[in-house]
């Protein structure tokens, strides 16, 4: 069709749409009836969507207007606005000068301005501030986000060409719509707290002097939302002097502990969680405390706790086998030493991580909402809400899994060596764990669990040997060049690095896949985490089980040598 034609179609589009959307939705339609590609940079145009101020990272990226959709293969619809030819922008030009209709205006006169097209772009902010303005002044049948949209950003426009006299009449038309959306006997918050937004963007001398009042009137309105309450509370924070701003923040902290109090089980932790994040991230120390006690006090019948089991049958005869291969005719010597080489029992790092990834494939929605992990103590310890926290949070329970099988095993292991070699006296078990980085002192401690183990007396000998666990891994990775302390600074006194702090400081140095085992068994809080639990005295009794995991540790330690290049090796 020529340009006449063209013209008058996209004004019809405009004139039965009421957004930018429909206007693209008709062009494509068509296009798909007509084939007539001169119609795709005219979809483009309607089909980019605008990007606000808290997308910061796709404003970033992309500008005011970022394409609608983008693919695997890293392709966009439509095209990033900086890729498209300048015949496009011309073609963009030719509509705007043949349209009166403010949808074809709005869009093509704020395109062509933010790529700052031709030798007046300014003309181009002008005439789509005056269609932005035409539409919140007549289309009052539009949806109210696009009415919040037409003001906020003709207001935007208006200040990047510096026309404050406009500026000024787009901030009286959206106060008066904050006003008249407070008033809706439906509330819409949406458009209200959009509304604010604009205003609180603005510099302070441009700021309203209602723009208080406004806030103050919408939490009266949506005082029975705490959502809402809470976001306006934090705009409200940012209009007030230091001493009022605590106030509001300490109102804010308030208002979860009392919303959390008013409601029970998850939806009562989750509800402390919200009020102690704020108290941490405004500075009440005093309610940190008290907040942590209140999560503590949650009773454990009110959460809806399920213990899930699985059962998994396996032959006798293959579980026999299997402990069988760890026990060395040549007596207990060499069968703790490839019970010492055997695993990791959490599996081999990368084929965990291939097992979460395929996992995020098949079903991405499981890793996309939010997900909290409590303790053993019921206490919540993480909340991840982005596929990356929540693939780390399934690649630890993967790990776990591996652990946990194995610790069934572990103890059947350990009485099938000492049964077919006998009871080793505490010498030579202290010469057998003597080595370059584990000192006799440490090594006849390490005996003495082991006997105190074959006893029966599985708790003692995890709380003897969960520290020598910590001194050899110190003593390892201070013969690898790496400092394992803090210098005192000021008035804060020197100190040693954690085990946590150790396992990372030998990332690279060993193989990542036992690295990553000591971390879940040891030190990670969503892990078996048994090093802290057993320190922190969150277990009641060490079983069985949990103590030869502890054995097994050691006797993979013993074997790790330094070499030249200063990497730990077996």
């Amino acid at each position: 069709m020529d340009e006449v034609e063209l013209c008058e179609l996209i004004n019809s589009f405009a004139r039965q749409s009421k957004c930018w959307t429909e206007v693209a939705g008709l062009l494509r339609q068509t296009y798909n009836e007509s084939n007539d590609s001169s119609l795709i940079p005219i979809a483009f145009a309607f089909d980019y969507y605008y990007v606000e101020e808290s997308q910061t990272d796709e404003k970033e990226k992309n500008g005011p207007y970022a394409p609608m959709a983008e693919f695997n293969d890293g392709s966009t619809y439509p095209p990033p606005l900086t890729t498209l030819d300048d015949s496009v922008y011309q073609y963009w030009e030719q509509l705007l000068q043949g349209s009166s209709e403010p949808l074809v205006v709005t869009r093509m006169g704020d395109l062509l301005w933010v790529r700052r097209w031709g030798d007046k772009p300014y003309n181009f902010a002008v005439k789509a501030i005056d269609a932005y303005l035409e539409i919140a002044e007549t289309q009052i049948d539009w949806h109210g986000l696009d009415i919040t949209f037409c003001l906020t950003r003709g207001l935007e426009l208006s200040l990047e060409i510096n026309n404050l006299d406009k500026a000024q009449i787009f901030i009286q038309k959206i106060i008066q719509k904050s006003l008249a959306s407070i008033a809706e006997v439906k509330p819409k918050p949406g458009v209200t707290i959009r509304l604010l937004d604009s205003l609180l963007a603005l510099r302070r001398k441009q700021r309203p002097e209602c723009l208080v009042n406004l806030i103050e009137q919408c939490l009266n309105r949506y005082s029975q939302d705490v959502e809402i309450t809470d976001q306006l509370l934090v705009r409200l924070a940012k209009l007030m002097d230091d001493e009022r701003r605590r106030e509001v923040y300490e109102q804010l902290v308030d208002l979860w502990v009392a919303e959390a109090e008013n409601t029970s089980g998850f939806v009562s932790v989750a509800n402390f969680e919200r009020a102690l994040t704020r108290a941490i991230k405004y500075g009440f120390p005093d309610k940190i405390e008290e907040i942590r006690k209140k999560i503590q006090e949650v009773p454990e019948e009110s959460l809806g706790f399920k213990e899930i089991s699985v059962t998994a049958i396996l032959p006798n005869k293959k579980i026999e086998k299997f402990i069988q291969s760890f026990v060395d005719e040549s007596g207990w010597r060499n069968s703790l030493t490839i019970f010492g080489m055997y695993g990791p029992p959490s599996g081999k790092y990368e084929e965990n991580l291939q097992e979460v990834e395929k996992a995020i494939e098949e079903h991405p929605l499981l890793f996309l909402v939010s997900n909290t992990i409590y303790d053993s103590n019921n206490i919540p310890l993480k909340h991840a809400t982005s596929i990356e926290e929540n693939k780390q949070i399934a690649l630890v329970r993967n790990e776990v899994l591996g652990i946990e099988f194995f610790a069934t095993l572990a103890p059947k292991i350990i009485e099938s060596i000492f049964h077919a070699a006998g009871r080793p006296s505490i010498e030579d078990l202290t010469e057998f764990f003597t080595t370059p980085h584990i000192p006799t002192e440490i090594a006849v401690n390490i005996a003495v669990v082991f006997d105190w183990y074959l006893k029966g007396e599985y708790d003692a000998a995890a709380h003897l040997l969960v520290p020598r666990i910590e001194a050899v891994l110190r003593n390892l990775v201070q013969k690898v060049g790496i400092a394992v302390y803090r210098e005192a600074s000021g008035v804060k006194a020197g100190s040693v690095l954690t085990l946590a702090e150790l396992l990372n400081c030998i990332k690279g140095r060993i193989d990542e896949s036992w690295r990553r085992y000591y971390l879940t068994l040891l030190t990670d809080p969503m892990g078996i985490n048994l090093r802290n639990r057993i320190c922190h005295g969150l277990i009641d009794q060490v079983d069985s089980s949990h103590t030869a995991l502890l054995l097994h540790v050691i006797c993979h330690l013993r074997l790790l040598k330094i070499q030249t290049e200063h990497q730990l090796q077996e």
